[in-house]
């Protein structure tokens, strides 16, 4: 056992592609992630120090057509090729295949096996719960994951006390359903996700606004999001101890290429900052993630 952290950061619809017209990180200045890596967030631009890597990530895993959020998810947090195991790339929301794959292999359930802490940071309503029970909603593969370790999830009131994230960094989805719980700035909402991590081993936060609003192809909300992902990130190395790693990827592309509003076979993003970050400098395809993730802890 090491007294290594990672706090895990998928976002949803991240690749990397070349500048473009159509490539909101070719235009939109992003300050602390662009001083991070030392340049803009685009494929021909990588690095492979100690302490930093970034590169893209293969996400088309050997299976032809365009790569989806179930396998591509399933995927990252199994470390098995889910594509190949279904032998097609599987959208939206795991199924029944899938769903094995997580009750056996989810890299939280791991965690907890190998004696150490897991969370995962997202806050849910109780709203949700009911809409899955009704068979409205569908369980996502960070969901599945949580129920495959039988860890707690983290609901309204551990946000409103600072131990939960939501998916949109700022709690203004859940204002817009006059839900009442206050706006946090992405510097807030960081610093809380640092504070979780002060007691477990590994922190998992998705965010997928990315994915939406590729699918939207919009520029204006692109630009919005992603300055406030920027500030977000910030506020997280800002606060982390000096053993805590931060992984950032993604399952697919989509939100580099707003000319199309779908999924692309850009290679995934991948950031890793921290005193371990050099271990994923072997990372080609994510399959890697998990298991270099269970190798630092």
């Amino acid at each position: 056992m090491t007294n290594q952290k990672v706090i895990f950061i998928f976002i949803d619809g991240v690749g990397l592609a070349g500048p473009d017209k159509n490539n909101p990180f070719t235009g939109i200045h992003l300050p602390f992630l662009s001083h991070l890596i030392g340049g803009p967030l685009l494929i021909n631009h990588t690095k492979n120090e100690k302490e930093l890597v970034f590169k893209g990530i293969d996400a088309c895993l050997g299976v032809q057509g365009f790569p989806q959020s179930a396998t591509g998810q399933t995927t990252l947090f199994t470390g098995i090729n889910a594509a190949q195991h279904l032998g097609y790339h599987y959208p939206a929301f795991p199924n029944e295949p899938l769903i094995e794959l997580i009750n056996e292999n989810a890299l939280l359930k791991r965690v907890i096996e190998s004696g150490l802490r897991a969370t995962f940071a997202n806050a849910y309503t109780s709203q949700y719960f009911e809409l899955v029970k009704s068979g409205r909603y569908q369980h996502s593969a960070t969901t599945l994951s949580v129920l495959a370790a039988g860890i707690p999830f983290r609901m309204l009131e551990d946000l409103k006390n600072g131990m939960a994230v939501y998916w949109d960094i700022t709690n203004q989805t859940l204002r817009e359903r006059n839900i009442p719980v206050q706006l946090y700035t992405p510097e807030q909402a960081g610093k809380n996700l640092v504070h979780i991590a002060h007691t477990h081993d590994l922190v998992l936060f998705e965010t997928f606004a990315t994915d939406i609003i590729g699918h939207k192809k919009s520029f204006k909300l692109a630009k919005d999001f992603l300055i406030t992902f920027d500030s977000f990130i910030s506020a997280i190395f800002a606060h982390k101890d000096n053993n805590t790693n931060i992984v950032i990827t993604s399952d697919h592309g989509n939100i580099e290429d707003l000319g199309s509003g779908s999924h692309t076979k850009n290679p995934a993003i991948l950031i890793a900052a921290g005193p371990k970050a050099h271990y994923f400098q072997k990372a080609q395809d994510l399959t890697d993630i998990s298991r270099i993730i269970m190798e630092i802890l």
